[in-house]
């Protein structure tokens, strides 16, 4: 479908123009609704709590499922942070870049 501008250019198509059309009065009518809002004067229970921590809770524990599928993809990112160099061969490196600058 191609793309038309709001003042519906003489290129498009039928289609394209009713649906810009469609899309603009919704758009319209989607914003004249909420300027009349009222106050809902809702009642939170305990049970609203609970479904929220429940909610948040899960979101934390899809996150670390989530970071323990993908941990090589992860190490494989940042490969000199994750490497298991003992502090031993970094030292002797060290010496070795200082022996061949001089």
């Amino acid at each position: 479908m191609p793309y038309c501008y709001i003042h519906v250019d003489s290129n498009c198509n039928e289609e394209a123009k009713n649906t810009m059309r469609r899309f603009l009065g919704s758009a319209l009518v989607t914003l004249t609704l909420m300027g009349y809002h009222t106050s809902a004067y809702a009642y939170l229970d305990p049970g609203t709590g609970s479904i929220i921590l429940q909610g948040l809770l899960a979101a934390v524990a899809g996150i670390i499922v989530a970071g323990k599928l993908y941990w090589a993809r992860i190490k494989s990112f940042f490969p000199s942070i994750f490497s298991r160099r003992s502090t031993q061969e970094q030292h002797s490196e060290r010496g070795k870049a200082r022996n061949d600058g001089q």
